[in-house]
């Protein structure tokens, strides 16, 4: 999760057409990383937020947790700062609590799901009280970012299901059961799944990972490196709405550590997820 980017800031959003200020050009289509082109001139002072395509999905509330892929840049440097795309593991966005800047609450609340949005950011007014900018950005900077919005979630809490602890022995194949199955639209390899997951490891049976425990779901690409090991054969031709347990021996996640995203799995050791899937956007 993309953390501490912009700070709870009280600030007032430009409409585009507000803003006298020639935009970024924003080239590509939702999902795919986008190109941008930052004029050469000042950056607008105030923030400016456009919606460059509308999708169909559910409208985000105030209190949702958004997942979305963001892409930044910097005005004034011209270049990428980070993005979510790459690793293909987009963030989740508590809103209305002040995980975020308020500029990132205006630009995603009351937009659908499947849209991409660009919002810009004059960085004194989104790093807070203190002006503590991100590393390797000035608090004189301004940031463009171009979000896609993958789904909105209720923020309501989530209670962590239980997971039996494993059995004696670990486990020397991959297994994969489907304890519920859901209606949605089904898992694809590529795919972009939303899910809350628990891992335990053999031979202790501690949790180590829980998204429950964060308390807002994750989301991912289903392709090799993006997703842990046996995650992606567990989940392709699963629907939305399923509840998946999966065993993965050692020998499978031999050599990996953790995805592009930052998810960590115990090295050489055998472990089992609970897998809730809970929306399939592409």
């Amino acid at each position: 999760m993309i953390r501490g980017l912009l700070p709870a800031a009280v600030v007032l959003l430009a409409t585009a057409a507000g803003c006298g200020t020639p935009l970024p050009h924003v080239q590509g289509e939702f999902g795919a990383l986008p190109v941008v082109d930052i004029p050469r001139i000042a950056a607008p002072d105030e923030p400016v937020v456009k919606v460059l395509s509308t999708g169909q999905g559910r409208t985000v509330a105030r209190t949702d947790v958004a997942v979305v892929n963001v892409a930044i840049w910097t005005w004034r440097q011209n270049k990428p700062y980070l993005d979510t795309f790459r690793t293909k593991q987009p963030t989740s966005v508590k809103l209305g609590g002040g995980q975020v800047s308020k500029a990132w609450d205006t630009a995603l609340v009351g937009k659908r799901a499947g849209s991409r949005i660009l919002l810009i950011a004059p960085a004194k007014l989104g790093f807070g009280k203190d002006g503590i900018a991100p590393a390797n950005v000035e608090p004189s900077d301004t940031l463009v970012l171009v979000f896609d919005l993958v789904g909105s979630y209720p923020a309501k809490r989530a209670f962590e299901p239980r997971l039996a602890p494993p059995a004696k022995e670990p486990p020397t194949t991959l297994s994969a059961a489907v304890l519920k199955r859901g209606l949605g639209p089904t898992a694809r390899r590529g795919s972009t799944v939303v899910l809350h997951y628990t891992g335990l490891a053999w031979p202790d049976g501690a949790v180590f990972d829980s998204s429950y425990r964060r308390g807002a779901p994750n989301g991912f690409v289903l392709e090799p490196g993006a997703v842990p090991p046996g995650w992606l054969d567990a989940l392709a031709g699963v629907p939305a709405g399923s509840t998946v347990l999966v065993s993965v021996p050692a020998s499978l996640g031999k050599g990996f550590t953790a995805t592009a995203g930052g998810l960590a799995v115990p090295p050489g050791a055998a472990v089992r997820y609970r897998l809730d899937l809970l929306d399939v956007a592409g």
